[in-house]
């Protein structure tokens, strides 16, 4: 009796792989222009470049127009990036570091993520970026709405309203 099962289940397995085999055949043969699968042709367009790449239109605004953001958050998504400055590597000096310091995180709590250290409507945990070497208790902040400062006061960081703009 044991024969028989393991013989049976050779030929099950035989069939199952006979059939995935006819059927990535037909999957490649119904493919555009009957290429195999995963070798389809596209052709790339570039249609608007800053001038450093041939496109067909040339703005030479392009990048500038970009770099002029000091406050973008994805609608607070992200943690501000000042995009005049933040496009050399942080290491290289304190002036191309954010002045925010951020994260938000989340705990699993009966088998749901739900927030932590977060508060009502303010999901983001921020230090003051140019002390890192500070101890300081974060505060709790969101990005959604004008711009703002955090810096470290005594120990704990603060937001300040920016008054710059």
């Amino acid at each position: 009796m044991q024969g028989f099962s393991l013989g049976r289940r050779f030929r099950r397995t035989a069939t199952l792989c006979v059939l995935a085999a006819v059927g990535l055949l037909l999957t490649a043969a119904s493919s555009p222009g009957g290429t195999a699968v995963g070798q389809e042709s596209y052709t790339v367009t570039n249609l608007v470049s800053d001038g450093t790449i041939p496109a067909a239109h040339t703005d030479a605004n392009l990048v500038n127009a970009w770099n002029t953001q000091k406050w973008y958050t994805g609608h607070g998504w992200v943690p501000p990036i000042d995009w005049t400055r933040q496009h050399t590597d942080p290491a290289q000096g304190d002036q191309y570091r954010s002045a925010f310091e951020c994260g938000n995180f989340l705990k699993v709590d009966n088998g749901k993520f739900v927030p932590y250290l977060a508060k009502p409507g303010k999901p983001w945990i921020c230090f003051d970026g140019h002390k890192l070497d500070t101890w300081q208790t974060p505060v709790n902040v969101s990005f959604e709405g004008k711009p703002f400062s955090i810096t470290e006061v005594n120990g704990k960081a603060q937001v300040t309203e920016d008054t710059s703009g």
